[in-house]
């Protein structure tokens, strides 16, 4: 970490203490409800599927699986099968499983550290069931949830194919699995659902001190986008009342928000993948999602 990033970390913290003491019950009420927001609706969606894979790759399965995709994300994607079975995981699973099992798969040498940065930004994807379940609800109408899951997995196999060429080893090594227990797999899955959990908590509660200064005195629609560039369901919550709700619950939604991204990056950066590369094709995602979201919610 250089100098610059250094201090424009330690200059959050301290706005965000100084902010805390000034009104202490005010944002203890702003981070409760970020913990109440991913206890009813991030939980439910990522815990089941996150303890589900990591049983089948404690168990040895995620080789099996991955011999049968691999002649279909070699031609699509340009990546292993075990590549292609991670892909698949993450569009199941949404924020921030994909990164976790990229991490994972580099470490353990499952994939080569280039086959990891190039399927970074492709498994990446937010849940069908948050989608549909949660952000889609917020909408009139039923089919507005099944339009973000589908702006969301376009922009995500569309960046995929864009970027496929990049060269480098995509070839899967064997890899000797060392098989662990349900408890060890319940241990672990429970830890990370609590990281999640912590990062939203703690970006609803910032992005509530940052709306409340004095000198930014936004419209509905720009505390909304501020909101959702922080911490992407409340950022949901904001616009879905608003002129190009779902768009921008689209584009929200496949970019992630500060919150999905620092997720993403702390388990990119354990296994040496860089984040700025990463960051930009997910604000590509965003965009076209956007556009996609755009043109299906006139036919709502």
């Amino acid at each position: 970490m250089n100098r610059v990033s250094k201090l424009l970390i330690g200059g959050l913290l301290l706005f965000f203490l100084i902010c805390f003491f000034l009104d202490p019950p005010k944002y203890l009420a702003a981070f409760s409800e970020g913990a109440s927001l991913w206890a009813v609706s991030v939980l439910p969606s990522t815990f089941p599927f996150l303890f589900a894979m990591t049983l089948l790759s404690d168990l040895g399965l995620l080789n099996r699986v991955a011999n049968v995709l691999s002649p279909l994300f070699r031609r699509l994607f340009g990546v292993s099968g075990t590549g292609g079975c991670i892909f698949v995981l993450s569009l199941l699973s949404g924020y921030p499983v994909g990164s976790k099992l990229i991490a994972e798969s580099v470490k353990s040498g499952r994939i080569s550290h280039t086959e990891g940065e190039k399927l970074a930004p492709v498994c990446s994807s937010c849940s069908p069931l948050f989608l549909v379940g949660c952000a889609g609800n917020l909408f009139p109408s039923k089919a507005a949830g099944w339009l973000l899951v589908l702006a969301n997995c376009s922009a995500v196999a569309f960046s995929g194919i864009v970027f496929r060429f990049r060269k480098g080893d995509t070839v899967s090594r064997p890899l000797a699995v060392q098989k662990k227990g349900l408890s060890e797999s319940m241990s672990s899955s429970v830890l990370s659902v609590l990281f999640v959990g912590g990062y939203i908590a703690l970006f609803s509660c910032l992005s509530a001190m940052l709306t409340d200064l004095p000198f930014l005195s936004l419209s509905p629609l720009g505390e909304g986008v501020l909101r959702g560039l922080l911490e992407m369901t409340t950022g949901c919550q904001c616009v879905a009342p608003l002129p190009f709700g779902i768009p921008l619950c689209a584009f929200f939604t496949t970019f992630g928000g500060a919150c999905i991204l620092m997720q993403q990056a702390t388990f990119l950066s354990s296994a040496d993948i860089g984040t700025l590369p990463f960051v930009g094709i997910k604000l590509i995602q965003g965009v076209f999602a956007f556009l996609i979201a755009l043109i299906g919610s006139y036919y709502l």
